[in-house]
């Protein structure tokens, strides 16, 4: 967990000082920095480490917060619009990239299923982050008419492990 940390430091430090970064270059793809810090939890709390588990949880939900903050506002504020005021393109990355919006789902049903091993039950804490995961999906099928329309890449892998660990948390 220690490269981990390491990283995930010099990862951040990038992302909030670099000049090269900005709102418009966030990509849903960077919540997969944040899942090493809730596998890494659970690992820890099995190896009854539970207080270091708690400061990865920690991060990984901070900067998480922080995270889904900027894609959102990213997402949905910055799209051009016509001269009518309608806008033209609802993302701001390829459409070959929209299957990574499934990582949306991601980061809080892996954030429910490492508080439930830190607390040892799906306390009201799990229940809080699975709905946040399970309020995703709900919005994401409400869009899925934009995502059926993307050809198959390589980023569809996200829809299998996103669906996955929202089956995960809610198995608990």
């Amino acid at each position: 967990m220690s490269i981990t940390l390491i990283a995930e430091i010099f990862v951040y430090r990038e992302w909030i000082f670099s000049d090269g970064l900005s709102i418009r270059n966030n990509n849903p793809g960077y919540q997969l920095s944040l899942l090493p810090n809730f596998a890494g939890a659970v690992m820890l709390v099995s190896s009854e480490l539970e207080s270091v588990a708690h400061f990865f949880w920690s991060v990984g939900v901070l900067f998480w917060l922080l995270l889904f903050i900027s894609l959102f506002q990213s997402i949905s504020k910055e799209a051009p619009r016509d001269a009518e005021g309608h806008r033209v393109d609802i993302w701001r990355f390829p459409s070959t990239a929209h299957p990574t919006l499934f990582l949306f789902i991601a980061a809080p049903a892996a954030a429910g299923t490492s508080w439930d091993a830190i607390a040892k039950g799906f306390d009201d804490t799990s229940i809080f982050f699975a709905s946040i995961a399970l309020f995703s999906t709900m919005f994401l099928t409400t869009n899925l008419r934009l995502l059926v329309q993307t050809p198959f890449t390589i980023s569809w892998w996200t829809y299998t492990s996103t669906i996955g660990s929202l089956s995960i948390v809610y198995t608990r």
